[in-house]
């Protein structure tokens, strides 16, 4: 973990796994932190904001002995991903940026990148689980990405997809498709050179979605199956925008309203809505008319502000 700032509402969160169960008494804690006090091992903070640091030296120290002793060294690991995992609920599976989750985001990711960073110095190499990709996958996601932290969360999304592509898992996960759905977002913000990347990689995560959709048995398609479908559709057209593809643009957005239609009204799927209009207003802007793709876009951003209140998502539209 990070050694500057080991906040202890995430040592004292509840804790379901095992192996970190020890954690949910705090008498025993109490005692685990004197120890480490005792022999200046840690260092804690008891203001209003409560926390523990560890000098990098003795962190360094500590890693280069797991190194040596790698059945130790990956209990550990996986002790970490479980305390992060138990201070990090799984994020919505539609996607959709949620505001009040970012303190917890601000918490958890210098020690998911700290952990990374372990990971990918470990010698002899580890070798990552899903548990891993998932958390990596979930701090690195939507809601990362709305604040504006495009870099990180395009580094931990492709590092959860090696994960899955070291261990061998089918293409038709569900979790390769959120990763893709987040890398293309990142490139959206990166340089122009990475849009055909971007273009590629939405091309495939929804040839991946809809892999995964005729997998599941009719009868247990839920409403969250089709809309994590047609997300495919919509984040598409993003990357066929940034090539002047409005033809294909207005193609894939009438096809999700259809959907959209069948599925509720504005106030029923307000973020869903707020995607078709705000790409709508594209398509109608190279088109020339302008006082209805003014429209358009007003109507993206009421829709996307009642669905994501507070996400910057929204603001950018606005803008």
């Amino acid at each position: 973990m990070n050694p500057d700032d080991i906040s202890e509402s995430l040592l004292l969160a509840k804790h379901v796994s095992a192996d970190i169960a020890f954690l949910n008494n705090k008498a025993k804690y109490r005692n685990v932190v004197a120890e480490l006090r005792r022999g200046r091992l840690a260092h804690h903070d008891g203001g209003d904001r409560k926390y523990l640091t560890i000098h990098r030296v003795t962190q360094a120290a500590k890693l280069g002995k797991l190194n040596k002793e790698p059945q130790q060294r990956n209990a550990t690991f996986t002790r970490v991903i479980n305390l992060l995992r138990d201070g990090f609920p799984p994020p919505s599976k539609l996607q959709q940026a949620e505001a009040h989750r970012w303190p917890r985001i601000s918490e958890v990711l210098p020690h998911l990148q700290s952990l990374l960073l372990a990971f990918e110095r470990a010698n002899p190499r580890m070798k990552g689980n899903i548990a891993f990709a998932e958390l990596l996958s979930d701090v690195g996601g939507m809601d990362l990405y709305d604040r504006g932290r495009v870099h990180e969360a395009y580094k931990l999304s492709k590092k959860a997809e090696e994960i899955l592509d070291d261990l061998s898992l089918l293409l038709e996960t569900p979790l390769r498709g959120d990763l893709l759905t987040v890398v293309g977002l990142c490139t959206d913000f990166m340089s122009l050179e990475r849009r055909l990347e971007g273009l590629r990689i939405r091309e495939k995560c929804q040839q991946l979605r809809k892999l995964c959709h005729s997998a599941i048995l009719p009868a247990n398609i839920t409403s969250d199956d089709k809309i994590r479908l047609y997300n495919s559709y919509m984040d598409l057209a993003c990357s066929q925008q940034q090539f002047n593809d409005f033809d294909d643009v207005e193609k894939n957005c009438e096809e999700c309203l259809i959907q959209y239609k069948k599925w509720g009204t504005e106030d029923d799927l307000p973020y869903e809505y707020a995607k078709y209009y705000n790409h709508m207003a594209y398509v109608l802007l190279y088109r020339g008319e302008s006082a209805k793709a003014v429209e358009y876009a007003k109507r993206g951003y009421e829709l996307g502000e009642k669905a994501t209140p507070g996400a910057q998502l929204t603001n950018t539209v606005q803008i």
